[in-house]
Parts: structure tokens; sequence; C-alpha cells
């Protein structure tokens, strides 16, 4: 009988990106997003938007970084407070 060989892990870091990128219900957010307070990217991602007048700047980006997870985290916690209440019942 001739081996038959599993290929399937071959596909586990796409599908753990895929996840990590998909919005879940209860937060509305990627787990992504709300780790690193940005969508994921990938390098042409990067290039593209240097190439079209985006900024380089470390400094300014990690303020943006800070803001948008502050925000991500906050709405987070209020739909997950409101999916709560909707969950109990009364």
């Amino acid at each position: 009988m001739p081996y038959i060989i599993d290929v399937g892990y071959l596909h586990y870091p796409a599908m753990v990106y895929a996840y990590n990128c998909t919005p879940h219900d209860g937060t509305s957010y990627t787990p992504y997003e709300l780790m690193f307070g940005r969508l994921p990217q990938i390098g042409i991602d990067t290039e593209l938007a240097l190439l079209n007048g985006g900024e380089a700047s470390h400094s300014k980006f990690s303020q943006d970084i800070r803001e948008r997870s502050e925000y991500c985290h906050a709405s987070a916690k209020t739909s997950m407070q409101s999916a709560a209440k909707q969950e109990k019942p009364n």
C-alpha cells in the first residue's frame, strides 16, 4: 500500500493568516487589528503606499498606530458589552 502524505500542514500559515485577517462578530475587528492597531500588510502594500505619496516617518507611523489601537480596543469593548447585554436572559 503506498504512503499517503498529508500536506495539510503546508496550508496552516495561509489558514492562520486568513483567520487573523477576518473580522469577528463579537468585536467587529480582526484579531490582527486588535493586536497591532492596524490592518495587516504585505511587502507590496508598503511599496505601493510609498510610491503613491505615503509618508515614511516612523514617529507619525507609531502615533497613528497608537491612536488606531486605542480606538479599536474601545470600540471592540463597546461591541462586546452590547453583545453580552443581548445574550442575557430577561
